[in-house]
């Protein structure tokens, strides 16, 4: 069995009676959450970070 708590956002994922395992979110969206949403939500800042990143290179390789 599967439970989502959006508020605690935490899913349980119940395997018998004995056994469970828990995992814990950041973030929650819903099934009708934007393209721009989750965009800007997570993938903005590894893009951020990998031009920043990018072009920090390549001034460093520029300049020797």
């Amino acid at each position: 069995m599967l439970f989502l708590d959006m508020q605690l956002k935490r899913l349980k994922l119940k395997k018998n009676n004995w056994s469970s395992e828990s995992y814990r979110f950041d973030k929650v969206f819903t099934e009708t959450a934007s393209q721009k949403r989750l965009y800007e939500a997570v993938v903005k800042s590894v893009v951020v970070e990998v031009t920043n990143s990018y072009l920090l290179e390549c001034n460093v390789r520029l300049s020797i």
